[in-house]
């Protein structure tokens, strides 16, 4: 738009500098139509082009707003409001599509009981407070369902289970300082290089036999 109203703006100069000139310089009026006419076609050229920019501007803007929505819809499918994990859905969409080398499943125990005893919002406390311990960028988490995790990781089993261990101990402490008491976590790690609903219930029965 600037670039179009500065140009009509030195044109139109231009175009009365030079009928003035004419006009003197050959004693006639004869370029004082001329002028008035392209002045006009300038003008009109002009108008033309600034509402073909403001018709490409919106179809922009509108582009734009698509994209933020879009995105906006996908970080709320993908990520869990209350823990920052990724979702199931997430977790279904990467099924497949993600090499790693060890794969975890966990739950936090006798979770109905702490919601029963301290209240939801402190059971929604210990599944925020564990997903963002155990969240780091050599593991990725996700939030299954209710208070199980599964977490896909890059690092060998033995690898992933002593920074698991480190970051359970660290779970335990933080509640019991909270709620007075320590709240445990069941975990089942297997070796695994893809990332499948086998592999996710594998692990998932490994957990449950250490439970």
């Amino acid at each position: 738009k600037t670039a179009v109203r500065r140009s009509t703006f030195y044109s139109s100069i231009l175009i009365i500098i030079y009928a003035i000139f004419q006009c003197i310089r050959e004693k006639t009026s004869y370029y004082i139509p001329i002028s008035i006419i392209t002045e006009m076609s300038v003008i009109f050229t002009s108008l033309i082009t600034t509402n073909i920019n403001n018709q490409y501007h919106a179809a922009y803007n509108k582009m734009v707003h698509t994209l933020q929505y879009s995105d906006e819809l996908a970080h709320k499918l993908y990520k869990d409001t209350l823990t920052g994990a990724f979702t199931r859905e997430k977790l279904e969409a990467d099924t497949n599509n993600f090499i790693f080398k060890s794969l975890a499943f966990a739950d936090i125990d006798n979770f109905k009981t702490i919601n029963d005893t301290y209240g939801h919002k402190c059971g929604d406390w210990a599944l925020e407070t564990f997903a963002k311990l155990v969240m780091c960028p050599q593991i990725r988490v996700y939030r299954y369902g209710g208070d199980e995790f599964v977490m896909a990781s890059i690092l060998s089993p033995q690898e992933l289970y002593e920074s698991l261990s480190f970051k359970v101990e660290d779970f335990k402490y933080q509640t019991n300082i909270q709620l007075g008491t320590p709240i445990t976590i069941s975990c089942g790690i297997i070796s695994a290089e893809q990332f499948t609903h086998d592999t996710i219930k594998k692990a998932d029965e490994v957990m449950y036999s250490i439970k």
